[in-house]
């Protein structure tokens, strides 16, 4: 099993990747920034991704919706990601940008290293996106949340549309 750690803070990788290291055929792959995290995922396949989704300037969130963008695109299963956030406010954007799990820092290590355990017995190392047949021209699956669609943003107060 191949896990790419992504996070710009070195204690943090450290933490992370130590949790998992002492385990049998796991391999961690480390990343400092978005950038790097994007020349890895087109490199290699991963099976699970951990992102620190308060990376700048380029946040998790983009990292993940471009990686997961990538593999619809070519018709690839796309790896789960469990996301780490500071604020409670970002589990949205994060499940948004195709998130497994979300994790409000500080994290346990160990908590980080028995999800990653979990998400590869549960989904197999992979999660599907888009279609069999590919779906390159068209809206991404993924663009909205399932228990999202069909409902519009409630009106602001003091809207035309909210009396």
């Amino acid at each position: 099993m191949r896990v790419l750690v992504v996070s710009p803070k070195a204690d943090e990788r450290l933490r992370l990747a130590g949790a998992l290291l002492g385990r049998p055929d796991v391999e961690i792959v480390e990343a400092t920034s978005a950038v790097e995290a994007h020349q890895l995922t087109s490199e290699r396949t991963f099976d699970v991704l951990v992102i620190d989704g308060d990376m700048r300037p380029e946040g998790g969130q983009s990292l993940l919706y471009e990686i997961r963008a990538r593999a619809e695109y070519r018709g690839e299963p796309a790896p789960p990601a469990i996301m780490l956030m500071d604020r409670e406010q970002d589990r949205w954007i994060s499940g948004w940008a195709g998130a497994a799990d979300v994790m409000l820092k500080p994290v346990d290590s160990f908590d980080v290293a028995e999800r990653v355990l979990e998400l590869m017995r549960d989904t197999g190392g992979a999660v599907p996106v888009g279609d069999e047949e590919g779906t390159a021209g068209e809206p991404l699956a993924m663009d909205e949340p399932s228990e999202f669609q069909g409902r519009s943003a409630p009106a602001a107060e003091g809207s035309p549309s909210a009396t």
